[in-house]
């Protein structure tokens, strides 16, 4: 019974030690790591400044487990898996060369900053050198020598996934999954009907529109040069109001009395083909932006939406087919 009594004591002992060690002790930890990738500074940059795109290529995002914030932006970042929620911010940039964010744990008071520096090398690969600075409260310090072994690896992983993003990106122009396709696009002329609406009313206006235009299409005898479509005058779709018109395509440049016409030029732009449900194309959006930005492409509004699948004769909306068309400014 002594015995165990002195055992216990000694346990409190060196904890009581610890402790107070642990007051002593630094609250942060740091290290630096290194790496060349395959991949344009460009996409390397974009992949890192964009927060969005972490779910594509971030260890702990990738856990199957994981689930994302609703909030979650272009300089604003959250996820939780099982083990930890995690909150990733923007702290500063520079195009090209640096990326600083702020990590901050849950379960942890204070926040790591993490510093990407990027230098183009001479056989046209990316450098990345990443410093990162850990931070843990007291008592937490006592395993900061733990943590950083931890994070030291969390970022070697980092590193590779990244590096297989990026080539995917800049080698096979696929982003997120969708084929990115540039082409010469030839001209286009629509009757339309245009106004500025909710976004939750995309669906409604379109069921009342496209029958009204395309019988009147029929009664001018013009012929149809694609399936029904949507275009968008705003470079960004996710808004909450957009400018838009549902609009049929046609074989000539016409007006019809009580409908708009648009011409768009035979030109150069960038193409997706998105298979699924037509609510979801935000994703295939998505994808192209990305790759505009990693181009430094700009976009020459209208962005073209064509239904190429009707749902009344395909049921199965992972077969609709909706081709997406980016004009480009100046190519």
């Amino acid at each position: 019974m002594k015995k165990a009594k002195y055992i216990l004591y000694g346990i409190l002992v060196l904890i009581v030690i610890a402790l107070v060690s642990a007051f002593f002790l630094p609250k942060e930890y740091d290290f630096q790591k290194s790496m060349n990738v395959d991949a344009s500074n460009s996409v390397v940059y974009n992949l890192l400044v964009n927060l969005e795109n972490r779910k594509y290529w971030d260890p702990i995002a990738l856990i199957p487990e994981s689930s994302f914030g609703e909030g979650n932006n272009h300089e604003n970042f959250e996820w939780s898996s099982e083990e930890d929620y995690l909150q990733l911010k923007v702290k500063s940039k520079v195009k090209g060369s640096n990326v600083v964010l702020e990590k901050k744990i849950e379960r942890e008071s204070l926040p790591d900053r993490i510093q990407y520096n990027l230098i183009r090398t001479k056989n046209k690969e990316t450098n990345i050198t990443i410093d990162y600075q850990g931070r843990s409260s007291w008592p937490m310090n006592l395993f900061n020598f733990f943590s950083k072994r931890n994070q030291s690896q969390k970022i070697q992983d980092e590193f590779i996934n990244l590096e297989i993003v990026a080539r995917k990106r800049q080698n096979d122009r696929l982003y997120n999954g969708y084929k990115i396709v540039e082409e010469i696009v030839k001209e286009k002329n629509f009757i339309i009907k245009r106004d500025e609406i909710s976004a939750l009313a995309l669906q409604q206006f379109y069921v009342q529109n496209l029958g009204v235009l395309f019988q009147k299409v029929q009664e001018a005898g013009l012929q149809m040069d694609g399936m029904p479509s949507g275009l968008f005058f705003t470079n960004d779709i996710g808004t909450k109001s957009i400018d838009m018109a549902a609009a049929i395509p046609v074989n000539e440049e016409v007006y019809i009395s009580g409908a708009e016409s648009h011409h768009i030029n035979t030109r150069s732009a960038v193409v997706v083909d998105y298979y699924g449900d037509y609510n979801k194309t935000i994703l295939a959006h998505t994808a192209i932006k990305s790759y505009l930005v990693d181009n430094n492409y700009e976009v020459d509004i209208p962005i073209v939406e064509e239904y190429v699948t009707d749902p009344g004769v395909e049921k199965d909306p992972t077969k609709w087919l909706t081709k997406i068309t980016y004009y480009i400014v100046g190519k």
